[in-house]
């Protein structure tokens, strides 16, 4: 029985492990794990179809990715090793891994003992919070290029900050080789916690008064410098330049929020103590990084939502563990965690299952099809319908590597093929509850404008009348084109938003 015992702390991240497995393995890969399965090419080169012919290719790729695409080379380069050449199973099993030395690092940042039943699943169930937010939106596809960019990066991350707080002889050239090693590939691995953790290292230097050990002031210039080559990548101000609203912000800071409010109620109600025993540099670090994560990511306009907070987050966990570790086990909160825990699960499992569904239905009638177009029933098609709205092209990339005049894929929902779409005229048509289905002419073209108002709760607020630019190659609206007519979809998505839509000539 004392044995048990002695490994009873290995069940909780082990049932976070096994359920990332299982999960990875049943995810439908699509959109950029489709995308990142082909050879990226230089500008103004056909991006249809390119596949590898051999791994040697991936640096060639990531060079053309680093001025014309994202610019985030070093962990793309790894995502397109699995999705072009190691396939799903491996990549689940090292997914499963990292998550894993996810709920390890946290542990050891916060100075708590992993093998304490009480860490290990605070650790792990926060970790499982932190990757599984309430909303499609802000969530991180168990796909390679979403778990490798936030979840591994965020484990090199925390690797480098761990170490950078270590004592070391500086005097041993193979240690200080190595550390130097970690910084400049920590630096390029992601810049959503380089520019953070970078400006909680310029923080940190002046706290100290820029007094610093040998090894920090190396592991500082090295990160800098590779963090600064990653920030200024062309691709990086090509991404910045789409703009953002402050309503796309506030959307997407909620669910960010999940973390950090779990923090204060530990504080409030535990009453902890360890802050104040906390090393106090060490802390304003956790603190310097959170702050910057958060203020960077509002200013750009949080596109990515939650996972622009991956590392604020998971120092807002680090805190927790910090605040909890020796209080008492209340273990009604666990059993209610671990209800939690499976109910999101099987939340997952369930957007899962219905988002394959869809992704299937769309690649076997694309294949089918022999001018394109593909027809979905309304309730798949409105399920997540932007993601395959505005990024159509993962699906032609496959077909069109073994047929290279396949047409271009056109997805209707089933209530367009209801239409008379042999006339050229404007059609404006409501389908359901906040959807529509609009028809403008490309001879005598009318204007569509949507309007938008916050429910009366939120103060009723009107917000600014929009007019649909059909013009716009990635427009969230246009699903389809022919000589005659242009056809778009709209649905209000939003709870807290009432939307309607009319038609002027």
């Amino acid at each position: 029985m004392k044995r048990i015992k002695r490994y009873i702390w290995l069940l909780p991240p082990a049932a976070v492990m096994i359920t990332v497995l299982l999960l990875s393995l049943k995810m439908y890969w699509q959109g950029d794990a489709v995308t990142f399965g082909f050879f990226i090419p230089a500008e103004n080169e056909d991006f249809s179809s390119i596949p590898f012919t051999s791994v040697s290719e991936i640096p060639e790729s990531m060079k053309n990715h680093y001025f014309n695409s994202t610019g985030r080379f070093f962990s793309h380069g790894i995502t397109q090793l699995f999705c072009a050449f190691a396939g799903k199973g491996w990549f689940a099993i090292f997914n499963a891994i990292f998550w894993g030395a996810f709920i390890f690092m946290l542990s050891k940042l916060a100075s708590a003992d992993i093998r304490n039943p009480r860490v290990s699943f605070i650790a792990s169930f926060f970790t499982f919070l932190l990757f599984f937010p309430f909303s499609s939106e802000q969530s991180f596809p168990l796909e390679p290029p979403h778990q490798i960019d936030y979840v591994w990066m965020g484990v090199l991350s925390m690797v480098w900050v761990y170490a950078f707080f270590k004592k070391y002889d500086a005097k041993n050239f193979t240690q200080l080789f190595l550390l130097g090693l970690l910084s400049v590939i920590a630096g390029v691995c992601n810049e959503a916690m380089s520019i953070p953790i970078g400006g909680a290292i310029i923080v940190f230097a002046i706290i100290k008064r820029f007094r610093l050990t040998p090894a920090q002031w190396m592991m500082s210039v090295l990160y800098g410098i590779s963090a600064l080559f990653e920030i200024l990548a062309p691709a990086n101000f090509q991404r910045m330049a789409s703009g953002w609203s402050l309503m796309h912000t506030f959307e997407n800071l909620l669910p960010s929020l999940v973390i950090p409010a779990c923090w204060l109620f530990v504080l409030i109600f535990f009453k902890s103590k360890r802050i104040a025993k906390t090393n106090n540099q060490y802390s304003i670090f956790l603190w310097a990084t959170i702050i910057i994560n958060y203020i960077v990511g509002i200013y750009l306009g949080m596109g990515s939502g939650s996972r622009m907070l991956t590392i604020a987050n998971a120092f807002f966990i680090v805190l927790i563990i910090k605040d909890l570790d020796g209080t008492r086990p209340h273990l009604l909160g666990f059993a209610l965690l671990s209800i939690l825990f499976l109910l999101l699960a099987g939340y997952r499992f369930f957007s899962i299952t219905r988002l394959n569904d869809k992704n299937i239905l769309i690649e076997k009638s694309y294949h089918e099809s022999k001018d394109g177009v593909v027809t979905l029933p309304d309730s798949i098609y409105f399920y997540e319908y932007r993601s395959f709205v505005v990024r159509p092209h993962p699906y032609m990339m496959k077909e069109r590597a073994l047929y290279p005049d396949k047409p271009d894929i056109r997805i209707r929902p089933a209530s367009l093929e209801s239409l008379d779409l042999s006339k050229d005229t404007n059609m404006l048509i409501k389908i359901g509850p906040q959807r529509w289905i609009m028809i403008r002419s490309k001879k005598s073209p009318a204007d569509f404008f949507i309007e938008k108002n916050l429910l009366p709760w939120l103060s009723g607020k009107k917000l600014p009348t929009r007019k649909i630019d059909w013009d716009l190659i990635n427009s969230e609206t246009v699903i389809d084109s022919t000589e005659l007519w242009k056809a778009a979809v709209y649905e209000n998505d939003r709870p807290y938003i009432i939307s309607n839509i009319y038609m002027r000539r």
